[in-house]
């Protein structure tokens, strides 16, 4: 979905929407996932940037809402601009989003392991989606041209060696198109032909299409076996709905895993738990035998034997066998004699336990058989969630499926129109300040150790108003070991000016530039807004 052929058809279609357009808003809300909205002859439109290391895209959706509670606004300096023109930069898979005023550009990266979003001013990033701090101020990334190798001097096998000599051809597609063809590592000259010739169709007639394995592709029937695709007029939209397939069927494949990983973790200790009840018996060997030996001690208990921690009688059970027997040396032959009684009850209970146990067991292992045969079963997002509602009245279990992003390790607090961060411990505070953005608010109690707090600016250069410091300035200051004071000094300042040094333990910042203002320790109320 991101290879070079069709990012030139995509970067067309965009620009054909978009251009004149202008900027309204850019947010997040979800991993991964920046929507950017423009509007054009009283249009709202929603251009999509999938920046997943795995599964990355771009695409214009026709779906145009966007969630204004518990997101993230971006790039501000571009709200009320217009677009210009967008393209593709050539030999490279970036799309290049200009704008009419001013030397703004948006740069979208649609490869490597880390695709990103990124602002561009003058020739250097201003701002990004993903991870901002660690390349504002750097160039602009810059397209590069590949170079393409000759066959006669590759080596390895022929996918490989196709993969040189045609960099901008898709990888995915190389082994179809040998395959399809039935292309000889020898013949050196069909091998170029064919790939020059599907290359050509690439540029000149695009066929965009979902395969029967839900992989998108602009080749034709000549190169790939295409029986049972679906066709489409658009590649924006052949990309658009490829995407959505693929992810549903992402999360339908991971929350499959960790269900079945789950079950099977279960079901294994469960039929641990199954053997040691088998093992039962033993408890009804042991308390036969203790009631032999408590029978062999009453009928010697004229013998002294105080003091002993052992003593040797004859077994009539066993031919008179003589026969060790362990004592409590402060008792006699008598009271040893109904220690063993004793024993004897105490395994014949724990025999009857075991029992019970091992009926329980059973049961819960036949309920769970059926529920992992309905899992091998499981088509659909909505097969798993019935499954995953009554695997969980069984056992503790919590389903992904709830949330797609895991809960972060900091505190979320919304104040007003303000999300808040605050650090739990050491750790947590290295990560939230390395989630934060250079424009956000750093709050710290001063000369105490204590958790990092974040004010969440979206961008914006103002401070805070003095009501909204002084609330955040109250957390900070309870959230340290300053909690104890009547007024507690509280560092801060923009985010931009707090560095970690290199090899620093967790937690520890130095700040380059800061304010400073007195607060009361208050700890966090309920009115104060959601956790997350």
């Amino acid at each position: 979905m991101n290879n070079y052929f069709t990012l030139i058809y995509l970067a067309d279609e965009l620009n054909a929407t978009l251009q004149g357009a202008q900027f309204i808003q850019a947010v997040t809300y979800k991993k991964h996932i920046i929507e950017l909205f423009f509007s054009r002859d009283e249009t709202l439109h929603k251009l999509t940037f999938a920046g997943h290391p795995v599964r990355t895209a771009c695409f214009l959706d026709p779906r145009v809402s966007w969630k204004k509670s518990n997101s993230v606004s971006f790039f501000p300096e571009l709200e009320g601009e217009y677009v210009s023109g967008i393209e593709q930069t050539e030999g490279d898979r970036f799309i290049r989003i200009r704008f009419t005023e001013g030397d703004n550009e948006l740069l979208l990266k649609l490869f490597s392991g880390k695709p990103n979003l990124f602002l561009i001013r003058n020739g250097l990033i201003d701002d990004a989606f993903k991870e901002p701090g660690h390349v504002t101020g750097q160039p602009a990334p810059e397209p590069r041209e590949p170079s393409p190798a000759v066959f006669a001097e590759t080596k390895g096998k022929l996918k490989k060696r196709v993969q040189r000599v045609f960099p901008l051809f898709p990888r995915n597609f190389i082994q179809d198109v040998i395959d399809h063809i039935g292309l000889m590592e020898d013949d050196e000259k069909s091998v170029a032909d064919t790939f020059t010739k599907a290359e050509l169709q690439l540029r000149q007639s695009p066929e965009p299409k979902i395969l029967p394995d839900g992989r998108f592709t602009l080749l034709s029937s000549d190169f790939i076996d295409t029986s049972g695709a679906e066709l489409f007029d658009s590649v924006n939209d052949a990309v658009r709905v490829a995407w959505f397939t693929g992810s549903r069927e992402l999360r339908f494949e991971d929350r499959l895993k960790k269900l079945s990983s789950h079950l099977k973790n279960r079901l294994e200790s469960l039929y641990r738990q199954s053997e040691a009840g088998d093992k039962a018996g033993k408890s009804l060997e042991r308390a036969a035998r203790y009631e032999e030996l408590g029978h062999i001690l009453v009928s010697h208990a004229h013998l002294p034997a105080e003091g002993e921690e052992q003593i040797e009688l004859p077994d009539f059970y066993n031919d008179n066998k003589p026969v060790a027997i362990q004592l409590d040396p402060g008792m006699d032959l008598a009271a040893n004699a109904n220690r063993y009684f004793t024993k004897k009850k105490k395994a014949e209970r724990s025999y009857e336990s075991a029992l019970e146990h091992a009926e329980r067991v059973n049961d819960r292992i036949s309920k769970l058989e059926k529920i992992k045969d309905r899992i091998a079963d499981a088509k659909t997002i909505s097969d798993l969630s019935e499954i995953e509602q009554d695997y969980g009245k069984l056992e503790t279990y919590k389903s992904d499926g709830a949330s797609e992003q895991p809960a972060r390790p900091y505190k979320v607090v919304q104040a007003g129109k303000y999300e808040i961060w605050i650090g739990k411990n050491a750790k947590s505070n290295d990560v939230l300040l390395r989630d934060s953005h250079k424009d956000d608010i750093w709050l710290h109690a001063r000369g105490v150790s204590g958790s990092h707090v974040l004010i969440r600016m979206n961008k914006m250069k103002s401070d805070p108003d003095k009501q909204l410091l002084e609330r955040a300035a109250s957390w900070a200051a309870w959230h340290s070991k300053g909690r104890g004071s009547e007024m507690c000094p509280v560092i801060w300042t923009r985010r931009k000016f707090v560095r970690k040094p290199k090899a620093a333990p967790a937690g520890a910042v130095l700040t380059d530039k800061e304010n400073v203002i007195l607060a009361e320790p208050r700890p966090l109320q309920p009115e104060a807004g959601n956790y997350a």
